[in-house]
């Protein structure tokens, strides 16, 4: 039997989501890319732009704690990796204000095209992927990290709710896209749920 590689599965389907989203995704005018929806809610240009700021924050952050996270984990006892988690944007109580805390590069006062927006996402993700193609998997399972609205996660699940983040923000974008066309386009909510 196969062991599955759940790294690998989580850069693909980090990058399938957002192939999908984009693939699928109508032509915006640039009042429809950058304007905000009744209660002030980020535009779809806000929303990706922050999906690209938060991978940048935080593949900084986990890089820079890596070498104490790895050292941690190689001094525990061996033991199984942790992978899985739930997705964090779906508890009830999950504090989705804290993402003020990053706020988009890019607004209506500072547009960018779209293009310049999914190629942004593109590059973290790529960096993110050579982040984590470049440790050892068991490391990364065992090393972990502390995030004040979700927990102790290991660095794998990490990334696993970097996923769930895209999905959540393509999701909003959808929603809002299908109350003004009727439209809301193919589910990008992160698939397995793992």
């Amino acid at each position: 039997m196969v062991k599955s590689d759940p790294i690998r599965t989580y850069l693909s389907l980090m990058d399938a989501q957002a192939d999908s989203f984009f693939s699928a995704l109508p032509s915006l005018s640039h009042a429809a890319l950058w304007g905000r929806p009744a209660g002030g809610a980020w535009s779809h240009g806000e929303n990706l732009s922050h999906i690209a700021v938060v991978h940048r924050f935080f593949r900084r952050f986990n890089r820079a704690l890596w070498p104490l996270a790895s050292l941690v984990a190689r001094a525990r006892r061996p033991g199984p990796s942790e992978a899985t988690i739930d997705d964090v944007y779906a508890r009830p109580d999950f504090p989705h204000a804290v993402g003020r805390f990053w706020p988009p590069a890019y607004s209506i006062r500072r547009p960018v095209p779209l293009d310049r927006l999914r190629g942004a996402i593109s590059a973290e993700h790529r960096m993110v992927r050579a982040f984590y193609e470049a440790r050892d998997p068991g490391l990364l399972g065992r090393a972990r990290l502390y995030f004040p609205a979700i927990g102790w996660v290991s660095y794998i699940q990490s990334l696993r709710i970097a996923v769930f983040h895209d999905a959540h923000h393509f999701a909003e974008i959808r929603r809002v896209l299908a109350s003004t066309s009727g439209s809301a386009g193919p589910d990008e909510r992160g698939g397995d749920r793992a």
